[in-house]
Protein backbone atom coordinates (compact mmCIF):
# COMPACT_ATOMS: atom_id res chain seq x y z
CA UNK A 1 0.00 0.00 0.00
CA UNK A 2 1.54 3.31 -1.08
CA UNK A 3 2.18 6.30 1.21
CA UNK A 4 -0.99 8.10 -0.80
CA UNK A 5 -3.44 5.02 -0.55
CA UNK A 6 -2.50 5.33 3.47
CA UNK A 7 -3.47 9.11 3.46
CA UNK A 8 -6.64 8.39 1.27
CA UNK A 9 -7.68 5.64 4.03
CA UNK A 10 -7.08 7.83 7.16
CA UNK A 11 -9.23 10.79 5.34
CA UNK A 12 -11.93 8.75 4.77
CA UNK A 13 -12.14 7.26 7.93
CA UNK A 14 -11.86 10.73 9.89
CA UNK A 15 -14.37 12.54 7.12
CA UNK A 16 -17.47 9.43 8.18
CA UNK A 17 -16.24 9.63 11.80
CA UNK A 18 -16.86 13.11 12.36
CA UNK A 19 -20.07 13.74 9.92
CA UNK A 20 -21.47 10.88 12.04
CA UNK A 21 -20.71 12.44 15.06
CA UNK A 22 -21.77 15.92 13.65
CA UNK A 23 -24.98 14.27 12.23
CA UNK A 24 -25.49 12.10 15.43
CA UNK A 25 -25.38 15.77 17.23
CA UNK A 26 -27.54 17.76 15.01
CA UNK A 27 -30.77 15.98 15.05
CA UNK A 28 -32.22 15.23 18.00
CA UNK A 29 -31.72 19.59 18.33
CA UNK A 30 -33.18 19.84 15.02
CA UNK A 31 -35.76 17.49 16.31
CA UNK A 32 -36.40 19.63 19.43
CA UNK A 33 -36.78 22.79 17.21
CA UNK A 34 -33.46 24.25 18.80
CA UNK A 35 -33.29 25.88 15.07
CA UNK A 36 -36.34 27.54 15.00
CA UNK A 37 -35.51 29.73 18.39
CA UNK A 38 -34.46 33.60 17.23
CA UNK A 39 -30.70 32.54 17.80
CA UNK A 40 -30.81 29.42 15.77
CA UNK A 41 -29.17 30.91 12.62
CA UNK A 42 -26.58 31.96 14.80
CA UNK A 43 -26.20 28.75 16.48
CA UNK A 44 -26.23 26.55 13.29
CA UNK A 45 -23.23 28.88 11.83
CA UNK A 46 -21.19 27.99 15.53
CA UNK A 47 -22.54 24.11 14.83
CA UNK A 48 -20.49 24.73 11.43
CA UNK A 49 -17.37 26.54 12.22
CA UNK A 50 -16.93 23.71 15.23
CA UNK A 51 -17.60 20.99 12.47
CA UNK A 52 -14.84 22.55 10.08
CA UNK A 53 -12.33 22.83 12.96
CA UNK A 54 -12.79 19.31 14.52
CA UNK A 55 -12.62 18.13 11.13
CA UNK A 56 -8.89 19.20 10.02
CA UNK A 57 -7.66 18.16 13.56
CA UNK A 58 -9.23 14.93 13.67
CA UNK A 59 -7.49 14.67 9.97
CA UNK A 60 -4.77 15.56 10.84
CA UNK A 61 -4.75 13.12 13.80
CA UNK A 62 -5.89 10.11 12.29
CA UNK A 63 -3.39 10.61 9.24
CA UNK A 64 -0.56 10.92 11.61
CA UNK A 65 -1.97 8.03 14.09
CA UNK A 66 -2.52 5.71 10.78
CA UNK A 67 1.16 6.68 9.77
CA UNK A 68 2.48 5.80 13.18
CA UNK A 69 0.54 2.30 13.08
CA UNK A 70 1.52 1.05 9.60
CA UNK A 71 4.79 1.88 10.55
CA UNK A 72 4.73 -0.58 13.69
CA UNK A 73 2.51 -3.13 12.07
CA UNK A 74 4.75 -3.15 9.00
CA UNK A 75 8.42 -2.58 9.88
CA UNK A 76 8.83 0.10 7.84
CA UNK A 77 10.12 3.45 9.22
CA UNK A 78 10.66 5.36 6.42
CA UNK A 79 7.32 5.92 4.14
CA UNK A 80 8.32 6.71 0.56
CA UNK A 81 6.42 10.46 0.11
CA UNK A 82 7.35 10.42 -3.45
CA UNK A 83 4.73 11.28 -5.91
CA UNK A 84 4.68 11.40 -9.48
CA UNK A 85 2.39 12.11 -12.61
CA UNK A 86 0.22 9.28 -11.35
CA UNK A 87 -0.34 10.69 -8.42
CA UNK A 88 -0.84 14.33 -9.56
CA UNK A 89 -3.54 12.85 -12.47
CA UNK A 90 -5.36 10.75 -9.94
CA UNK A 91 -5.63 13.73 -7.68
CA UNK A 92 -7.10 15.84 -10.27
CA UNK A 93 -9.67 13.08 -10.85
CA UNK A 94 -10.37 12.95 -7.16
CA UNK A 95 -11.00 16.67 -7.16
CA UNK A 96 -13.39 16.83 -10.47
CA UNK A 97 -15.35 13.96 -8.44
CA UNK A 98 -15.35 16.49 -5.43
CA UNK A 99 -16.55 19.25 -7.27
CA UNK A 100 -19.31 17.62 -9.30
CA UNK A 101 -20.36 16.04 -6.01
CA UNK A 102 -20.35 19.47 -3.87
CA UNK A 103 -21.58 21.28 -7.05
CA UNK A 104 -25.31 18.52 -6.91
CA UNK A 105 -25.63 19.34 -2.76
CA UNK A 106 -25.37 23.07 -3.79
CA UNK A 107 -27.81 22.43 -6.13
CA UNK A 108 -30.06 20.65 -4.09
CA UNK A 109 -29.60 23.13 -0.99
CA UNK A 110 -31.05 25.78 -3.67
CA UNK A 111 -33.96 23.29 -4.55
CA UNK A 112 -34.93 22.95 -0.34
CA UNK A 113 -34.65 26.91 0.19
CA UNK A 114 -36.91 27.37 -2.72
CA UNK A 115 -39.28 24.72 -1.76
CA UNK A 116 -39.86 26.85 1.62
CA UNK A 117 -37.19 24.53 3.60
CA UNK A 118 -35.52 26.03 6.75
CA UNK A 119 -32.09 27.51 7.05
CA UNK A 120 -31.01 24.27 9.14
CA UNK A 121 -31.96 22.07 5.77
CA UNK A 122 -30.60 24.49 3.24
CA UNK A 123 -27.04 24.90 5.15
CA UNK A 124 -26.71 21.56 5.66
CA UNK A 125 -27.33 19.83 2.12
CA UNK A 126 -24.59 21.95 1.29
CA UNK A 127 -22.21 21.01 4.57
CA UNK A 128 -22.97 17.13 3.56
CA UNK A 129 -22.71 17.59 0.07
CA UNK A 130 -19.16 18.65 1.26
CA UNK A 131 -18.73 16.01 3.17
CA UNK A 132 -20.48 13.57 0.99
CA UNK A 133 -18.43 14.46 -1.78
CA UNK A 134 -15.02 14.29 0.01
CA UNK A 135 -16.08 10.25 0.56
CA UNK A 136 -16.66 9.60 -2.72
CA UNK A 137 -13.60 11.47 -3.76
CA UNK A 138 -11.28 9.77 -1.68
CA UNK A 139 -13.75 6.46 -3.00
CA UNK A 140 -12.41 7.15 -6.70
CA UNK A 141 -9.06 7.83 -5.61
CA UNK A 142 -8.77 4.75 -4.23
CA UNK A 143 -10.30 2.61 -6.81
CA UNK A 144 -8.08 4.67 -9.12
CA UNK A 145 -5.09 3.70 -7.38
CA UNK A 146 -6.24 0.01 -6.99
CA UNK A 147 -6.76 0.44 -10.95
CA UNK A 148 -3.43 1.42 -11.90
CA UNK A 149 -3.65 4.54 -13.16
Amino acid sequence: MTHQEKMILSSLFSTCIVFAIYASYMMPLQSSGRFLQPDGTMFIGRSVLILIGVSIVASIAVSILFSILHAIVTNTPKPDFTTDERDRMIELRGMQVFGIVAGIGFVGSMIIMASGGTMFWVIHAIIFGFGIGDVIANIARLSFYRRGY
